[in-house]
């Protein structure tokens, strides 16, 4: 009853860095699901086959980061042996200079951090690394038809802590 079309007006921060060039983009995804056509707009990043600020013709949504902490540094003194389970050296090309070699060592919590702070050595242990935690089902809100099916959808996701807000045309 607040809009013209009595729908729903909804509005977001993502609270992220707008570096210039910015890293989002407008995307126009029109597609084939099974037989229904799809048309969603918003805003992505590189290289995600989703969108993560969209709308499509029954929902529009947005997201605020959850500003949480998510990361945690374990540190170990020297004298104990961090748990490897894998390690690699990873080439860095430099325009114009040498090539950068940095190894890179991996345990069950996380990646050891390149640098020791003295006998300390760290571990970054972040939730996005957790063996689940990352998933594609962001793109079932491209298939919403409503506030409940984005808040069903909203159940699947992994992902580090977001604030999610939807608006539908029926004014919810």
């Amino acid at each position: 009853s607040h809009t013209a079309w009595h729908g729903s007006l909804i509005a977001g921060a993502l609270h992220l860095p707008m570096p210039m060039p910015s890293l989002w983009y407008r995307a126009s995804l029109h597609y084939d699901d099974q037989g229904t056509i799809r048309h969603v707009h918003g805003y992505t990043l590189p290289g995600l086959p989703l969108t993560i600020v969209g709308t499509n013709e029954h929902l529009a949504w947005t997201v605020t980061n959850g500003q949480v902490n998510g990361c945690d540094i374990v540190y170990s003194n020297g004298g104990q042996a961090l748990p490897v389970v894998s390690s690699a050296i990873e080439r860095i090309a430099v325009r114009g200079g040498a090539d950068v070699f940095l190894p890179v060592e991996e345990t069950i919590y996380g990646p050891i951090r390149p640098q020791p702070f003295g006998d300390l050595r760290g571990i970054v242990h972040w939730v996005a690394h957790e063996e689940g935690s990352v998933n594609l089902d962001w793109m079932l809100l491209e298939q919403a038809l409503s506030v409940e099916d984005a808040v069903r959808a909203a159940h699947a996701f992994r992902l580090p802590a977001m604030n999610l807000i939807v608006g539908d045309t029926r004014g919810h």
